[in-house]
């Protein structure tokens, strides 16, 4: 029998980790609805923002099409971003990624090492994503716990 964990229980376990993801995760998420607000109506359920620094956005397209169409208006989108939006004030360039279907992980490689997470966090975050009603972010945390190393 499954045994149902609290969610405070599981943030507990995390600690610190798990709380940042969440605040992290519902951070993109908010920027995201920004940047679609600003972008022709049929291509913003297409994007995705996956990360922001202080000069650079990425945003994830679900296929190629969409993704020459936001490469297409980037030069546009790119000054109008920084003057409607404090929090782009700063972006300098846009980058455009795609997902592939069905694994939803971006097409390109990443060549950096980047940070890894071990099987028990990944375990952590499942069972945050299970206690989650927003669908959206439930599988954005379940995207994220496949990422674990064995």
């Amino acid at each position: 029998m499954k045994s149902s964990r609290s969610l405070d229980k599981v943030f507990d376990e995390a600690h610190d980790d798990l709380a940042i993801l969440v605040t992290r995760t519902r951070q993109l998420r908010r920027w995201t609805g920004i940047f679609r607000s600003h972008i022709d109506a049929d291509l913003a359920p297409h994007c995705y923002l996956g990360n922001m620094d202080e000069s650079s956005l990425t945003v994830y397209v679900d296929s190629a099409a969409w993704a020459t169409r936001l490469r297409f208006q980037a030069p546009q989108l790119l000054p109008l971003l920084r003057q409607t939006n404090p929090i782009f004030s700063k972006l300098v360039s846009i980058q455009v990624k795609i997902l592939t279907p069905g694994s939803q992980e971006p097409s390109q490689p990443s060549h950096s090492a980047g940070p890894t997470m071990n099987r028990e966090n990944a375990n952590g975050i499942n069972a945050l994503s299970n206690s989650i009603d927003d669908p959206e972010l439930q599988q954005a945390l379940q995207r994220l716990a496949r990422h674990a190393s064995e």
